[in-house]
């Protein structure tokens, strides 16, 4: 059977939750045909049971602009493959592109799958679902797509396979940045913009320097659109404050396993998820590498671990819980031990790709023999 995943394009880098998660189904579940999108100069390895098809432009380092004409030759080349079997949507889905794909099923016959991976309103949510099996990654989406009367609703978290992810010496993951085994690092992995936290930090850095002198903080945010203006606030903010020496600045990068590994906790406090992964891979990095993570506890996200021992989970906005919560994984190495351990064992029992590979397989065959 051939499977045809319709995802951003998948090529390096690979910081994208909805396309890693595509390539690694495609990677794990070997008994089919898998065709994947990619970019013209991408470099992505041969792998038997997979197909690419060079549909978007050229990525050297930013995700490439499409425009309205560009979006409908696209949709013209996917639905005019031949021999594909089942389309297998994961990324945000859009009303107009909904629209469209439902007419083609409705006219072609062929099956679908939809993996809903970011948070949407209910009324978009309505608007956008029309696979013949619809994949959840959060209990809180099931809930809400349940609502809408839709009974082919079928919850599979994210994965990553954790025997890639290696705990490294933390002083030689830290060379390439240039900073100190003494320093503690806390890795930000979000972005710019209010929703995602980045001022939440900004609240609490001058009180968190004056109490930890060697504190550094990495803002790892990939560039988003319209972000611009917010990144200078940020930069600038940090300057004003003359603590432009414990702050390291990054934009998309290529090694975010290093960068965790250099780090002592990652934190994430966002105001908001909507139109985000529900549940973001670098975090399941950061659990596999061992190390504690601060989140909001905020649905769909505060499902990913229960209780405190993985992690922290902190109300969304509150810069004081945010910086009572790393100062005490500053003083408490031990505890940042012990949530690192949780953590790991967190993911390989919840998240393990090969795990999630099987119950997407199972679909799969059930499309195959309806």
């Amino acid at each position: 059977m051939n499977i045809f995943m319709i995802t951003k394009p998948i090529s390096p880098f690979m910081d994208e939750g909805s396309k890693n998660l595509a390539f690694n189904l495609a990677n794990q579940i070997k008994n089919y045909k898998f065709h994947l999108m990619t970019c013209k100069n991408s470099r992505l390895p041969k792998i038997e049971n997979m197909t690419y098809h060079y549909f978007y432009p050229d990525d050297s380092l930013n995700t490439p602009k499409i425009n309205f004409f560009h979006k409908i030759r696209l949709f013209y080349k996917i639905f005019n493959q031949k021999d594909i079997d089942v389309y297998h949507f994961i990324f945000t889905p859009r009303i107009v592109s909904s629209l469209v794909s439902k007419m083609f099923f409705k006219l072609s016959g062929k099956k679908s799958v939809q993996t809903i991976s970011t948070p949407l309103t209910k009324s978009k949510l309505k608007m956008c679902l029309f696979a013949d099996k619809i994949v959840v990654l959060s209990e809180w989406t099931r809930r809400r797509v349940l609502d809408l009367e839709y009974k082919n609703v079928i919850k599979i978290g994210p994965g990553i396979d954790p025997e890639i992810f290696s705990k490294e010496n933390i002083n030689t993951a830290r060379k390439k940045l240039g900073v100190s085994e003494e320093d503690f690092v806390i890795l930000f992995p979000g972005e710019y913009i209010f929703e995602r936290g980045a001022k939440v930090i900004l609240n609490i850095l001058k009180r968190l320097v004056e109490n930890f002198p060697h504190v550094k903080v990495i803002f790892a945010c990939r560039p988003q659109k319209g972000d611009t203006k917010e990144k200078k606030l940020v930069i600038d903010a940090v300057n004003s404050f003359g603590l432009s020496s414990n702050v390291i600045f990054l934009g998309r990068i290529d090694f975010m396993p290093e960068l965790i590994n250099s780090s002592d906790i990652v934190v994430l406090p966002i105001i908001s998820q909507f139109f985000k992964m529900e549940i973001p891979m670098v975090l399941l990095e950061a659990l596999a590498l061992e190390k504690p993570v601060i989140i909001s506890d905020i649905p769909p996200l505060n499902e990913m671990f229960s209780g405190n021992e993985a992690g922290i989970k902190i109300q969304p906005g509150n810069s004081e819980d945010l910086l009572k919560s790393i100062t005490l994984l500053i003083k408490n190495k031990n505890l940042r031990n012990k949530m690192g351990k949780a953590g790991r064992a967190l993911v390989e029992k919840e998240f393990n790709i090969k795990e999630i590979a099987k119950e997407y397989n199972k679909i799969y065959k059930e499309l195959e023999t309806e």
